[in-house]
């Protein structure tokens, strides 16, 4: 399982718990935005969203954008790497390749090609303009490479 969540407010975020466990398994101020763990235990799993007491006694709000991803078999570990995950990775490695910040970079639809994945997209270097890449993945969904698809390279 995977859960991955975007607050509006750094001052936002989620606990996760097992089924039957009072103690959060991911503490959200803690190690950060990203859950992943492998479900061992049967049952109904809880996300907890909260805002630290500072930002509440301030009156604040937070907004937010979760999402749960579940692979495998259940009870099993699973070794697929959620689409999510696959287009983070090819979106981080375009923006260093590129030199711009993630948000300049847009992604098309995850495909099938002749040996693996494929993720086709763009970054936007502002006066430079756009320049596509493509994204290769492995079969078994890690990413091999980044291929600039622009003729200038660049």
């Amino acid at each position: 399982m995977q859960v991955l969540f975007k607050p509006s407010n750094r001052s936002c975020y989620f606990n996760a718990f097992e089924p039957g466990r009072a103690d959060a398994a991911h503490m959200g101020s803690s190690p950060g935005n990203e859950f992943s763990r492998s479900l061992t235990l049967a049952g109904d799993y809880r996300v907890q969203i909260y805002l630290m007491r500072n930002a509440a006694r301030r009156n604040e709000a937070c907004r937010y954008r979760i999402s749960f991803e579940v692979t495998g078999v259940p009870g099993g570990v699973s070794a697929v790497v959620s689409d999510v995950r696959m287009r983070d990775q090819c979106r981080a490695r375009a923006a260093a390749m590129y030199a711009v910040r993630s948000p300049r970079i847009r992604m098309g639809a995850i495909q099938a090609g002749p040996d693996g994945l494929r993720i086709d997209g763009t970054a936007n270097k502002g006066p430079e303009s756009l320049k596509k890449f493509r994204c290769l993945l492995t079969p078994a969904r890690q990413l091999r490479d980044v291929m600039a698809m622009t003729p200038d390279g660049g």
